[in-house]
């Protein structure tokens, strides 16, 4: 997938989600070629850095890895609950 499909898509997520940057002092939902400046920005600044190296950038994740640079959409945190069962609790063990 190249630069400007990705930024498309992701701008389709960003407006559909409802997820705002800040871009010089002004929150506001990015559009497509904000989206594509910060991936290619991104990608320059992990062009100098190892395998394995992380960028995080408003709701993007870029990490470099086997020669492509893989991209995320951070799309919440979820609060871990002490009185809920954690997965492994919830799976049955096998006799």
């Amino acid at each position: 997938m190249n630069f400007e499909q990705t930024a498309k898509e992701l701008a389709q997520l960003f407006r559909l989600k409802g997820y705002k940057w800040r871009f010089d002092g002004v929150l506001k939902t990015p559009t497509i070629a904000d989206i594509l400046e910060v991936l290619q920005e991104g990608a320059r600044r992990l062009a100098k850095e190892s395998e394995g190296t992380w960028l995080e950038t408003g709701r993007l994740i870029m990490i470099k890895e086997a020669g492509f640079i893989d991209v995320y959409a951070h799309h919440a945190q979820l609060e871990e609950s002490k009185n809920e069962q954690s997965p492994a609790d919830s799976v049955p063990e096998t006799p």
